[in-house]
């Protein structure tokens, strides 16, 4: 891993001049954000740092700017509800985790939205 200036941004962009990946650095670790754009532009994720570790909440996007995955962390981990979702926005399936495994089951929703009952 490449150590950073305490408390620096790293930017990489693509052959377009779009902002490609930005990286927030403290003490030389990867700390608070890391987030991913789409050659376009649109934001693909956002992942949160602590301590070199993901921590707290992740999100995935899809092209359309729709959110296609919340998932938390803690210390690198799932911890917490972890739902995806339709393209559409809605939501698809969700379960909970804790020190990285899944706790029950999945809940699964038809693509409006509406429970899916086993």
């Amino acid at each position: 891993m490449e150590i950073y200036k305490t408390n620096s941004v790293k930017n990489w962009y693509y052959k377009n001049g779009n902002l490609r990946r930005q990286v927030y650095y403290n003490n030389g670790k990867k700390e608070l954000v890391y987030k991913k754009y789409y050659e376009d532009g649109g934001l693909c994720f956002i992942n949160n740092f602590k301590n070199g570790k993901r921590d707290g909440v992740s999100e995935l996007y899809y092209k359309n700017g729709n959110l296609k995955k919340e998932a938390n962390y803690k210390d690198g981990k799932e911890c917490g509800a972890i739902k995806d979702y339709c393209e559409k926005g809605n939501l698809k399936k969700e379960a909970n985790y804790k020190d990285g495994k899944r706790k029950g089951f999945y809940t699964y929703y038809y693509e409006k939205g509406e429970l899916q009952i086993p």
